[in-house]
């Protein structure tokens, strides 16, 4: 069965398709009773073709001699062939490093609350774990190491896909205003962020602390916090990335907002004393004119 999974031509796989079927003639010939024998099939799922299993299947449940069933009815079977099981301990530098992959599945699990289907991160993450856990990597240490380091890479660079772009300094001019926010998606999928904002004092008072921003995927997206100022003086907000959930994605991100809100009162009596002063001018320069014109026509 495994050779017409993997035949990479129809006459390969009707060859072997003939083997698999000869080969259960001759166990369903051997077999007592009415259940006849049963057969486990094996496959290596690292060296088959997916696409054909309905065929090489579907050539299965066409022969007379032999049916599909359940496995439940194979375990259910008593063996006949006594099997003895020998314990092989596994390494202490294994075991650790399989409780490191199951910690960082876990933590895959959680951040994937930001997207609208979790399963498309945690299903492909959850099957790179079963590889690496075959015993297939027993012989071959040095790979296993290898491989592992490259899934423990792979899944701390998904972690950090998402997050808040620094940027410089805030100058706060005016008692309400929206602070402008930057956030990275490198993700393939859209996702779906609370951005909470904690201020370090009481100068600052934030309107609305989780701010819900969709971000599409491999895009970058801005988002306004609605501030108040209440007095003047360097605030530093503390921007955190939580998932709907409300499961943490990035660590606090500190942004330093310099409240100057007495600028605003300032620069508005300003400008009406500018504006105040333009017309008084311009009156008194009329005046002034008019007076000027009179005393010539007397004059005259």
């Amino acid at each position: 069965m495994q050779d017409a999974l993997a035949a990479n031509s129809d006459a390969r796989r009707g060859q072997a398709l003939a083997r698999l079927s000869g080969s259960l003639a001759v166990a369903a010939e051997r077999g007592t009773g009415a259940a006849g024998s049963s057969v486990l099939a094996v496959l290596d799922r690292t060296a088959m073709n997916l696409t054909d299993l309905d065929q090489v299947l579907a050539a299965l449940e066409s022969l007379p001699w032999a049916q599909t069933a359940p496995v439940q009815s194979l375990l259910a079977r008593t063996p006949v062939q006594a099997a003895t099981i020998l314990d092989s301990p596994e390494s202490a530098e294994r075991i650790a490093q399989i409780q490191t992959l199951l910690g960082a599945s876990q933590s895959i699990a959680s951040f994937s609350s930001i997207l609208a289907d979790p399963a498309m991160l945690t299903g492909e993450q959850r099957a790179d774990l079963l590889a690496l856990l075959s015993n297939s990597w027993v012989p071959n240490e040095g790979g296993w190491n290898v491989a592992v380091q490259g899934s423990l890479d792979a899944i701390g660079k998904t972690l950090g896909s998402v997050q808040m772009i620094d940027g410089s300094n805030i100058n706060l001019l005016s008692n309400q205003a929206p602070l402008p926010v930057t956030l990275s998606n490198e993700l393939p999928y859209p996702v779906t962020v609370l951005v909470h904002v904690t201020p370090s004092n009481g100068r600052l008072l934030v309107e609305q602390n989780d701010v819900e921003v969709t971000i599409e995927a491999s895009s970058r997206k801005g988002a306004q916090i609605p501030v108040t100022a209440v007095a003047n003086g360097a605030v530093t907000l503390g921007i955190q990335l939580l998932s709907p959930t409300g499961v943490l994605i990035s660590t606090p991100s500190p942004v330093v907002v310099n409240v100057s809100a007495e600028w605003e009162t300032l620069g508005t009596v300003l400008i009406g004393v500018l504006v105040v002063a333009v017309f008084g001018i311009g009156i008194v320069r009329n005046i002034l004119r008019r007076r000027k014109q009179r005393r010539t026509a007397a004059d005259e």
